[in-house]
């Protein structure tokens, strides 16, 4: 019986969370602030596959089951800004100084 602890000492069984709490952490998680593992470790969610399972139940991104690599509109968005930050940089020299202009 004692060997049976060693091998058990680390369980923890299952919890359950209400719809209420799934929705705030999956909110929490599609804002792009933190990390999986920081919203896992920050809850105490066990299992790797939690916080996956729940933002394809109440998540408004889409969460393919397959291995498919899903870039999140948030960081999309930021990333099509960054790029026109950076066009403005290179543009608008040549409207100061009357360079040629390109044309797109």
């Amino acid at each position: 019986m004692d060997e049976l602890k060693g091998i058990f000492k680390n369980y923890k069984p299952s919890q359950k969370y209400s719809e209420a709490f799934k929705r705030a952490v999956v909110k929490e998680f599609e804002e792009g602030s933190f990390s999986k593992d920081f919203i896992q470790d920050k809850y105490g969610l066990g299992g790797n596959s939690v916080l996956l399972n729940w933002c394809r139940k109440y998540g408004k991104f889409a969460y393919p089951k397959n291995n498919t690599i899903v870039v999140q509109f948030c960081f999309f968005e930021k990333l099509v800004k960054y790029i026109y930050a950076q066009f403005q940089l290179l543009y608008y020299p040549l409207i100061l100084f009357d360079l040629p202009q390109i044309y797109f």
